[in-house]
């Protein structure tokens, strides 16, 4: 199993993940901890399935109007 949690600050949240390959799944996300006026934290699940590399990228949906966009959360994942 494989835990993935962001919080955010600020508008927006974190939305779907992209897997660059089949060797990981994508089981669910979920809000976690009790509600932040800050911005959501979330909870990726993930599981392993073949061995092999994957990258995993969650894009954050959202910003401060006129600012700069916010970055996405980058992993890879090495199964062995």
């Amino acid at each position: 199993m494989i835990e993935v949690t962001l919080q955010t600050i600020g508008p927006g949240q974190y939305g779907d993940p992209i897997l660059s390959a089949g060797t990981v799944l994508f089981l669910d996300q979920e809000l976690v901890g009790p509600p932040n006026p800050g911005g959501p934290t979330q909870r990726y699940r993930f599981e392993a399935a073949a061995s092999g590399q994957c990258a995993i990228t969650i894009p954050h949906t959202g910003g401060f109007p006129g600012g700069p966009e916010m970055p996405s959360f980058s992993i890879t994942v090495m199964v062995q």
